[in-house]
C-alpha cells in the first residue's frame, strides 16, 4: 500500500541522514581535528541548535491546527492561517538572529569563558556568516510540517540534509578559509533548506474560495510555547558542555561533542 511504502522510504531517508550526520562529524575532524578552531565552529552552533529545537517545536505546534483548520474551514483559510504565523515566526527570527549575533561579544565569554579573545573573535565571526541560514531555520520547519500535513513526508526529510551537506563541503572544499569556510558551507544548506522546504510544501488554492471563519493563532501559540517549556530543558547540557569545556584546553569541547555524537 501506498502508506507501506511512504514508511519504507522514510525509514530508508531517515538511514542516509544518520549517515550524513555522521560524515559530517568526520569531516570536521579531518579538516580541523580538536583545536580552538573547531570549539570556535561547536561554540557558535549553539544557535544553530537552539533555533532547531525551536523550528521543531514549531512544526509540532503548527500540524495539527493546520489540519483542524483544513477540515473545518477548507483549504484556503488553513493556508491563510499558515501565512499569518509563518509571517510572525520569520519577522522574531530575523529580529532573534540579529540581537543574538549582535550582542555575541558579550555572551561568548559568559557561554564559554576558556576560549582566549581570539577565539572568541572568531567566534562571532562565524556567527555573522550563519546567521542569513539560521534565520531560515523556523520558516523551513513550519513549511516542512504543512508539507507534512499534506502527506509529503520523504522529499521534506531528504531536505533537511541540505545543512550537513554543507558542512561537509565547507570542511573539505572551503578549508583554505579556515573555520570560516564551515560557517559558508553551514549557512548555504540551512539557506538551501529553507527554499527547498519552501518549494516542496507549495499548496495551489487558485480558484479556492475562502469562507468567513479564520483560525486564531492564539491556540497555537500556547501550545508552542508548552512545546518549548519541555524540549529546551534538554539543550541545558549543551551549555554546560561549552562552558566547562572551554576552561579544559584547546580542542576539548569539540572532544566532547565528537565523543557525544559517536556513543
Amino acid at each position: 500500500s501506498r502508506l507501506v511504502c511512504i514508511a519504507r522510504a522514510s525509514s530508508f531517508v531517515s538511514g542516509i541522514g544518520l549517515v550524513f550526520g555522521v560524515l559530517r562529524e568526520v569531516s570536521v575532524a579531518y579538516g580541523y581535528g580538536a583545536s580552538w578552531s573547531s570549539d570556535a565552529f561547536f561554540v557558535a552552533m549553539i544557535p544553530v541548535t537552539l533555533a532547531a529545537a525551536l523550528g521543531g517545536d514549531l512544526g509540532l505546534a503548527m500540524l495539527p491546527f493546520y489540519v483542524r483548520s483544513r477540515m473545518i474551514n477548507g483549504l484556503a483559510d488553513a493556508n491563510a492561517f499558515f501565512d499569518r504565523a509563518r509571517r510572525r515566526v520569520a519577522i522574531a527570527g530575523v529580529a532573534g538572529v540579529v540581537i543574538v549575533v549582535a550582542t555575541s561579544a558579550f555572551w561568548v565569554p559568559v557561554v564559554a569563558p576558556g576560549l582566549p579573545a581570539d577565539v572568541q573573535r572568531d567566534t562571532t565571526r562565524l556567527l555573522w556568516v550563519l546567521a542569513p541560514g539560521v534565520a531560515l531555520i523556523m520558516p523551513a520547519m513550519l513549511w516542512q510540517a504543512r508539507a507534512n500535513a499534506h502527506h509529503r513526508f520523504v522529499l521534506p526529510q531528504a531536505v533537511q540534509q541540505a545543512p550537513n551537506i554543507g558542512v561537509i563541503i565547507g570542511a573539505l572544499v572551503l578549508s583554505s578559509l579556515g573555520v570560516v569556510g564551515l560557517g559558508v558551507g553551514q549557512s548555504f544548506g540551512f539557506v538551501a533548506q529553507g527554499l527547498l522546504m519552501w518549494s516542496v510544501s507549495r499548496v495551489d488554492t487558485t480558484g479556492i474560495q475562502s469562507g468567513m471563519r479564520t483560525t486564531p493563532l492564539r491556540g497555537f501559540w500556547i501550545v508552542w510555547v508548552c512545546v518549548i517549556a519541555g524540549s529546551l530543558t534538554s539543550k541545558v547540557e549543551l551549555f554546560l558542555q561549552r562552558y566547562y569545556g572551554s576552561g579544559l584546553g584547546a580542542g576539548e569541547i569539540s572532544s566532547l561533542n565528537y565523543a557525544q555524537r559517536f556513543s
